[in-house]
C-alpha cells in the first residue's frame, strides 16, 4: 500500500464526482500515454485534478506491469461491492478510494483460505478476531496481486469492500492491467 494524502482541491473534485455519478460506473480502457490523460480530461472535464490523478495511477500500473492498456472502473458505491473476503483472478489490480472508507485487506500470508467467501462476521468471531485486517484510507493506493499473477495461484491478495450507504457512498477507482 502506498499511503498518500488527497489535497483539498482533489478531495473537493472527488466529492463532486461522487455526488453526480448517481451510482453509475465509468468503464473505459485507457492508454498510459498522453492521449489517455487527454481522454480522461475529456470524460471528467469539470475535475481536471481528479482526471490527472487517475491518469497518474494508470501510468503507475502500466509501468509496474509493462502493459499498453489499462481497464478503468470509477464507481460510486452505495453498498459494499464485495463484502466478503476474496481474491481476484487478475494479475495486478490497483484500488484507490477517493471518497469514503478504503479497501480492507488481510496483512500477512497466514490467512486460512478456507474462509474465503464466507460471512466474515461469523468467521472472525469464531476465530476471536485473529484475522489481521488493514483498512486503507481515502487516497491510499492499494496494489493487489491476484491469482493470475505468474506463480501466484493460491496466493492472491485477500481483500474486501468496506460498508457503504446512500448517506456514506464511496468513490472507488479500480485499474486492471489488460
Amino acid at each position: 500500500m502506498l499511503e498518500r494524502e488527497l489535497g483539498d482541491a482533489l478531495r473537493a473534485q472527488a466529492m463532486r464526482v461522487a455526488s453526480t455519478l448517481d451510482a453509475k460506473t465509468l468503464f473505459t480502457t485507457v492508454s498510459p500515454m498522453a492521449r489517455g490523460r487527454r481522454a480522461l480530461r475529456e470524460r471528467l472535464p469539470a475535475t481536471p485534478q481528479l482526471a490527472d490523478d487517475i491518469a497518474s495511477a494508470v501510468e503507475l500500473l502500466a509501468d509496474l506491469t509493462e502493459v499498453t492498456d489499462v481497464g478503468l472502473r470509477l464507481a460510486r458505491l452505495q453498498t459494499a461491492m464485495c463484502p466478503r473476503l476474496h481474491v481476484d483472478r487478475v494479475t495486478l489490480r490497483l484500488v484507490l478510494t477517493y471518497v469514503g472508507a478504503g479497501t480492507e485487506y488481510v496483512d500477512g500470508a497466514t490467512f486460512d483460505r478456507t474462509l474465503l467467501g464466507k460471512d466474515m462476521a461469523h468467521a472472525a468471531a469464531a476465530r476471536e478476531g485473529t484475522i489481521p485486517i488493514v483498512q486503507a484510507r481515502a487516497g491510499d493506493i492499494v496494489l493487489l496481486k491476484g491469482e493470475a499473477w505468474p506463480g501466484n495461484v493460491g496466493k492472491g491478495a485477500v481483500h474486501r469492500s468496506p460498508a457503504a450507504s446512500p448517506e456514506r457512498p464511496r468513490l472507488v477507482l479500480t485499474l486492471d492491467a489488460l
